[in-house]
């Protein structure tokens, strides 16, 4: 059976089979689960194109650069899933344009790379 899944699902399928790590129950909201920024960026138009960044450090992308974000969080889609990505409306209207694609494919485990 196709859908999405409801904000109950998500919770007992991500404990259930450690899809999310770490995991965070505070994170799912709406359907959805709130990644975090991860410890590293790539970005272009700078001296040094890797940025690793300390625990809440925040970072700017200049406009009309490019990024490539990592997340927090270790994620894995099961097979029986399509993972989709999408950013918070609030973060679009500063300016912020997602160009990697908007899925994960069932059965990605890892990091995950976010095209800005």
């Amino acid at each position: 059976m196709a859908g999405f899944w409801s904000s109950e699902t998500m919770q007992s399928r991500f404990v259930e089979e450690r899809l999310v790590t770490p995991f965070d129950r505070r994170r799912i909201k709406n359907c959805a689960y709130e990644l975090g920024m991860g410890p590293q960026a790539l970005l272009t138009g700078e001296d040094q194109v890797r940025h690793d960044l300390d625990e809440g450090e925040q970072l700017r992308i200049r406009p009309g650069h490019f990024a490539q974000l990592l997340t927090e969080e270790t994620v894995r889609i099961p097979p029986d899933a399509l993972g989709l990505i999408s950013m918070k409306s609030s973060v679009k209207s500063l300016g912020l344009v997602n160009v990697s694609g908007f899925h994960v494919d069932p059965g990605f485990q890892g990091r995950l790379r976010f095209s800005v």
